[in-house]
């Protein structure tokens, strides 16, 4: 039967031992397990494919050894362990994944890392986070994207995880910049923080 193998001669059937199988009844002998598959029972029907990041480099195996950290498979039933590609980790299910928008993985033994505030990334795989430009914030970590500064605020520097009023005496032009009100004129159009984002000339009296 299946599982064993039998010699004939007043031989008895024979369990095939682990790392070897026998799939057809009526079987002579039993057949090693190819690489990238292992048997760890006697009496086999077929040898298991290894899973994911774990290999069986030879034949005859009797369990699959799973990769060194840092190290990855391309598919199940592989023979060898390569590095982990940059755009992708090993996750708590010991699967390679490719890395997930918001975050960044730089490959082999890194995990995939959440974008600090002020930094996004937008496409899934990445290998880094891109800094918000100037006139935008994320004030989240793990952000897929930048936000523009809300009317009449400002920001001028890159990477920031948000936006700041301008200075007294000072109007936003655009969400990066701001520029001094000129004598004769005033700020209106003010919000409950005291962030105006309109000038006008000043009314007589």
């Amino acid at each position: 039967e299946a599982g064993y193998k039998c010699e004939g001669e007043g031989k008895g059937r024979v369990a095939c031992d682990p790392g070897s199988y026998a799939k057809a009844n009526g079987s002579v002998a039993c057949i090693p397990c190819p690489p990238g598959r292992a048997s760890a029972t006697s009496a086999a029907v077929e040898c298991e494919e290894c899973k994911e990041n774990t290999i069986a480099k030879d034949s005859s195996q009797t369990s699959c050894k799973a990769c060194g950290r840092g190290e990855s498979t391309s598919s199940k039933g592989s023979t060898v362990c390569t590095k982990v590609p940059r755009g992708f980790y090993v996750n708590m299910s010991n699967a390679t994944v490719e890395c997930e928008a918001g975050y960044k993985c730089e490959g082999e033994d890194s995990d995939h890392e959440p974008c600090p505030p002020g930094s996004y990334a937008e496409d899934t795989g990445s290998v880094d986070c891109f800094p918000c430009s100037p006139g935008k914030y994320a004030r989240l970590n793990a952000s897929t994207a930048c936000i523009d500064c809300p009317s009449g605020w400002i920001q001028e520097t890159e990477g920031q995880p948000n936006c700041i009023k301008p200075d007294a005496g000072k109007i936003a032009a655009g969400g990066s910049s701001s520029v001094a009100i000129a004598k004769g004129w005033e700020a209106f159009n003010c919000n409950a923080d005291g962030v105006c984002n309109k000038t006008r000339a000043c009314r007589p009296g």
